[in-house]
């Protein structure tokens, strides 16, 4: 499995994160690694390389990132904010159908209109000034 490591200057601040893993996840296989100027991307990337089986992500070049756009977005229906939080709301255990109902009335009503076909692995789609964005144009309705 890959993970996650917060590196640090003198200071002792993060400066940047980097992901490692051993090609292939066995102990023999060689070290890897990619560096990150923020956490949340280094997850991403970190989910990544673990769907593929401890491998580089098809179209990531080291340094440099995806260099084929089709490559970092596949139109995988299942990654859609719509498709993950309906199913998500459906596969709930423990509550009543209306409780059900309603919830998927909110997620239609606030927000599916902005985030239903955003890609929830995409840390374009799910910024801090784009949730902000949004909170704020709820408070204003």
């Amino acid at each position: 499995m890959a993970s996650v490591h917060p590196r640090k200057n003198k200071h002792g601040e993060i400066t940047s994160y980097q992901v490692k893993w051993r090609l292939g996840g066995s102990r023999g296989g060689d070290p890897q690694n990619e560096r990150f100027d923020d956490e949340v991307s280094a997850e991403v990337f970190k989910n990544a390389v673990d769907e593929h089986g401890q491998q580089w992500p098809p179209g990531w070049v080291k340094g440099e990132g995806y260099i084929d756009p089709a490559a970092e977005q596949p139109d995988d229906e299942r990654y859609r904010f719509k498709n993950y939080a309906l199913e998500s709301v459906r596969n709930r255990t423990g509550v009543e159908a209306y409780y059900k109902s309603a919830i998927e009335k909110e997620l239609r009503t606030y927000l599916l209109p902005t985030f239903g076909e955003c890609d929830v692995r995409s840390t374009d789609h799910f910024q801090k000034r784009t949730v902000q964005k949004w909170v704020n144009k709820m408070a204003e309705t």
